[in-house]
């Protein structure tokens, strides 16, 4: 039997007429906006990272490509996200949707799940391994908490990332059953709400040891009051993308039970689109100061109280030569102490002599040929005989 694709999904409570031209719990202007705003936050986090990666430290690392693949995923997944517009509708109830539309919007479902699962699992890969770099130095990485908790991470999302992709193409045969339901009949599916409790639940927990993982790091720098307040601040704002997930998990839930799949699928598109944007803020966020500090145009936007007080309005003096120096020796590092030029970690009294003796060394050899190049002696005599009869004595700068 053949169905009747200008029949509704569902047929209509009782006392109500599906309305398929213009259904009264369609919100386009909602879904449009929050999309249009996701995309727009999302663009200028990655294009600020990209231009300081690009624009002034000259480098690209593998966290950089991941985002980059992340973004383009991302923005495939904002096109079926807008796609939804039309295919059926931001939180249109089934008994106002056609057959044949329902065709259309489940493709463009199973479309939005794969890329969505892409863009969020490379950017919670490509998260850790930065973080990874930042705070664990070279020789230190089998002995520290945190590159374990990172490289857990990292494990973790690429399996799920591989595993949820693979089950998403293979949750019917034949595969065009996944969105094809005049196909359903003779095919072989399995219950999709599982898959998607799975992957809400593992974003979930990965959302929160994020956010807790570097707060121990931050807190026992070697730094003032207020910049660890900073670093804290910038390092807890995947706070945001728990409350996405959570928001997500809630939705996921309440579809799984749901018959009006539809109405219920609109909200876990946005709060999913969301998590992306957020995600990408956690990632590009490190980067941001760094990147107006050392941009003209930037700073003169923002202000100088933005680009930290490395800056000066004389940029020729010595104090301009000194930060050049120090961005040279940072030039690896987001967050190397501009200051000193030396790397935030932690060290123990016997050693920080020996990391001192070092980095002046390398300096040295790097910027000044090695060695002294010049020493100065100053001798100060006083001759009381000298000063005449009734003339004040002068107060030497040194008494």
């Amino acid at each position: 039997m053949s169905l009747d694709l200008s029949a509704s999904v569902l047929p209509p409570p009782d006392g109500m007429v599906s309305n398929f031209d213009d259904p009264p719990s369609r919100n386009n202007a909602l879904g449009l906006g929050a999309v249009s705003l996701m995309l727009v936050v999302s663009t200028l986090a990655v294009a600020a990272r990209l231009y300081g990666r690009f624009g002034i430290a000259r480098q690209l690392k593998a966290e950089d490509v991941l985002i980059i693949g992340a973004y383009a995923a991302f923005v495939a997944a904002a096109w079926t996200d807008l796609m939804w517009l039309q295919y059926p509708g931001y939180f249109v109830h089934a008994w106002d949707i056609k057959v044949e539309t329902e065709i259309s919007a489940l493709y463009y479902a199973f479309l939005f799940g794969v890329f969505y699962s892409s863009a969020l699992g490379l950017i919670k890969i490509a998260i850790p391994l930065e973080w990874s770099r930042i705070f664990v130095p070279p020789g230190t990485r089998k002995k520290s908490y945190f590159w374990w908790g990172s490289m857990f991470i990292v494990a973790l999302q690429s399996l799920v990332l591989v595993v949820i992709t693979i089950l998403l193409n293979v949750q019917c045969i034949p595969h065009e059953a996944i969105w094809d339901v005049t196909k359903v009949a003779g095919a072989k599916c399995f219950p999709l709400p599982i898959l998607q409790k799975v992957s809400a639940s593992t974003h979930f927990v990965t959302d929160v040891i994020m956010v807790l993982l570097p707060q121990k790091v931050v807190w026992s720098l070697n730094l003032s009051m207020q910049k660890k307040v900073g670093l804290a601040f910038v390092f807890s704002l995947g706070i945001l993308g728990v409350v996405c997930s959570v928001f997500r998990l809630v939705d996921t839930l309440a579809l799984a039970t749901e018959k009006d799949v539809f109405y219920f699928t609109s909200p876990v598109l946005l709060w999913c689109t969301a998590e992306i944007t957020c995600g990408f803020i956690v990632a590009c966020a490190p980067s941001l100061p760094r990147t107006v500090k050392e941009s003209y145009l930037l700073r003169k936007i923002f202000g100088s109280t933005v680009s930290g007080t490395g800056s000066s309005s004389n940029h020729h003096g010595p104090r301009s030569s000194y930060n050049a120096l120090s961005r040279k020796r940072n030039k690896d590092g987001m967050f190397g102490d501009t200051e000193t030029g030396m790397p935030l970690s932690k060290l123990d009294r016997s050693e920080s002599t020996e990391h001192l003796r070092e980095a002046s060394s390398k300096d040295g050899d790097a910027t000044f040929g090695g060695g002294i190049v010049r020493t100065t002696q100053v001798t100060v005599v006083k001759d009381k005989g000298s000063r005449k009869a009734g003339e004040p004595q002068a107060v030497s700068a040194w008494s």
